[in-house]
Parts: C-alpha cells; structure tokens; sequence
C-alpha cells in the first residue's frame, strides 16, 4: 500500500496551528506505519530538519513549482494523475483539482463561514468550494472538536460522518520543567520587565482582541502591580480598531505586541506570564491553551465552542462578549494566589490527557481503514 501525505504545510519554517499539527502528525507517524506500507511526503521544496529524516520506507517527493500561488491545486493534481498513492492524506483542508479515490482531509474549521469579514472574497469562495467539494468527494473527514464536527454537520451536511481526532502540544517543548534562567533569559531578550498577561493568537476580530484590549484598559484603572499585556501573533481584521482603543486609553507603554516568536521562546514566555488570556469567538481547537496548562499558566478562555471543549474544568470560563467577564476573571488572577495555583494543578492534569502519538495513532487508523 503507498500513503501520500501532502507535506508541504509541516515544511514551513515559521509554523502555526495547521503546520504543527501536520509536521507532529508525520513525526507520529513515522513510528506508527508499519515497514509494508510505502509513505510519499508531496513537498513544494526539500524537506527541512528533523522531517527529512525519513524511515526506509518512507520518501520525498519534491514537486517543483516557480509560480507563488497554486501548487496544491495544480502541481499536486498533476502528481495525483501520474502518479496516484493508494490514499492520499491532506492535513489541511486545501485540496488538489485531482484526488485519489480514497482521500482522508482534516477540517479544522469553519471560520471562513462564520467570520467571513475575516477573509477576502476570493478566499471566502476558494474555501467554500474545497470544503463543499471535499465533504462530497473525501474517503474520510477528520476534525479536531466535537464542536468543530457540529459546524461541518449544521452548515454542509458531509456525506461521511466525520472523526473526531483531537489536537495536543508538544511535550517536548511544553513541559513543568522549564528552567527559571530560560525564562528569566526570554523575558530580558524581550524587554519584558513588568508581570503580564499573554495572549497568543492572530490580533483580530475573531480572537476577540477589541474586547481584549478593552477589558485591559478597564483592569489597569485598578491595577497596583503596574501589569502589562503581550499579545503575540500576526495582525488581523479588528486590529486597528483594538489599537485605537489602547491608545485612547492611554495604555501604549503597558501592551508589548510580537508578531512572532520561535518555538522554543513560547513555552518560556507562557511561564513567565501571570494567564493566559483566551477569549476567542471562534476556534476550531485552541492549542495555545493546552500549551499554557502543560507549563503551569493559568489560562482564562471562553465558556462557548472548542475553548470550553478543551479547558473542560481547569481553565477560568468566561462569557467572550462580556468586557465586565474578562475585566472580573484577571482581576482574579491577579490577586488570588490560592485560585491561581488551583488551576496550575488542575492545567498540568489535563494537558496529560492530550498527546500527539494518541493524535496520530488514530489518524493512522483512519488512514487504514480506507485503504
């Protein structure tokens, strides 16, 4: 049997939600296969570090491509017609004109959906087409959220039912035994002198930020300890009008915003900070808040969706539409100690019962029962 993985979202360099979760599946991957199963990674260039060390019966398939744009859709839809694998498995829901009869796709989301005003038109239509056109067409659909499954069954009707295979942090990276020079380090490279809150995520309207930085500036009224707010992560539709907002409050100096930061400075971040701040309006999972539970953060998030589905009951819930919530859930962290290390316990608990080898254990399951 030969398994094709489209590769190319795990090969980038500065990686996100879907690129982890492709590059830890394949990495899971690799020692679940078994050595009678040939695996084709599709990648636009080389692979890159430790996804180029491959199994013996594993290869890499680069798929050369000058244009910027359209390599799933046309150069691996020419891969597929030459050179077809018994299944082919996309991690993330952009698919290829040509598919194998036997497809397994991975819907994280539909936000495209819900929070269109996020999304140019085109992309708006372009997602619309691959997921209708994959739920039609696919062997199999997996999601990451019993919630995110409910949105796929409410608004497209999937022919299959789809599997609902979880999400999980890098254990490696995400653990209690982040040294306190690391952090200390992290902290400095970054100029962050005051304690803070850290909010991980695109800067737009769907991750709440107008109501994050709001209900900031209405905790910094009161605020004796002289807190600050760190938000990391790309900026996004809603933005400028949350930044407006920091500005007419006069709360410049207190908000730190990082576009990015490498991996390996996350997780040090994540311990340094007092919460982590997560009261998104939408999310197909929510990965930073199992990242903050498996360091010891407390984390405040929504009581609605994928948020609520993956905190279950070691996260402070709040109502995301109400500023007065979250303007109540940080002050209590910031002044309860005893609640604080509460939820730290019960964080470190049920980050445990997440995994990336219980992810791809069953995802290979998937994979093999459409063979």
């Amino acid at each position: 049997m030969v398994i094709g993985i489209d590769a190319s979202r795990a090969n980038k360099t500065e990686r996100t939600g879907t690129e982890w979760y492709s590059y830890h599946v394949i990495q899971q991957l690799k020692a679940i296969v078994p050595a009678d199963v040939t695996v084709r990674l599709y990648t636009r260039e080389p692979l890159r570090g430790a996804l180029a060390e491959l199994p013996p019966n594993w290869e890499e398939r680069v798929l050369a491509w000058p244009p910027t744009y359209l390599w799933t859709l046309l150069r691996l839809s020419l891969e597929m017609w030459l050179h077809p694998p018994d299944v082919l498995f996309v991690p993330a829901h952009g698919l290829p004109l040509v598919l194998p009869k036997r497809t397994v796709v991975t819907i994280h989301d539909i936000g495209f959906m819900r929070f269109s005003k996020l999304y140019k038109w085109r992309q708006v239509i372009y997602h619309r087409y691959v997921v209708r056109r994959a739920l039609r067409q696919v062997a199999a659909i997996i999601t990451v959220s019993e919630f995110s499954k409910k949105e796929l069954e409410l608004v497209f009707h999937p022919r299959v039912t789809p599997v609902v295979i979880p999400l999980a942090h890098d254990r490696a990276a995400y653990h209690a035994a982040i040294p306190a020079e690391a952090v200390a380090s992290v902290k400095n490279r970054y100029q962050l002198t005051l304690p803070y809150f850290i909010v991980v995520g695109r800067r737009e309207r769907k991750k709440n930020i107008e109501r994050i930085v709001a209900s900031f500036a209405e905790f910094k009224k009161i605020d004796t300890q002289g807190y600050a707010l760190v938000l990391i992560g790309l900026e996004g539709y809603g933005w400028a009008e949350a930044k407006a907002r920091i500005n007419r409050a006069g709360c410049q100096t207190a908000v730190k915003v990082l576009q990015w930061v490498p991996e390996g400075d996350m997780s040090a971040l994540l311990v340094g900070a007092r919460a982590l701040v997560f009261p998104s309006l939408y999310e197909g999972f929510g990965l930073p808040i199992l990242e903050a539970m498996a360091v010891g953060t407390p984390v405040i998030t929504s009581d609605k969706g994928a948020p609520r589905e993956v905190a279950g009951k070691a996260a402070l819930l709040i109502d995301p539409r109400s500023v007065e919530s979250l303007v109540d859930a940080i002050k209590k962290i910031a002044t309860d100690e005893i609640f604080s290390a509460t939820l730290r316990q019960a964080g470190f608990k049920r980050a445990t019962e997440f995994s990336w080898q219980k992810t791809a254990e069953a995802t290979w399951q998937v994979l093999r029962s459409t063979s």
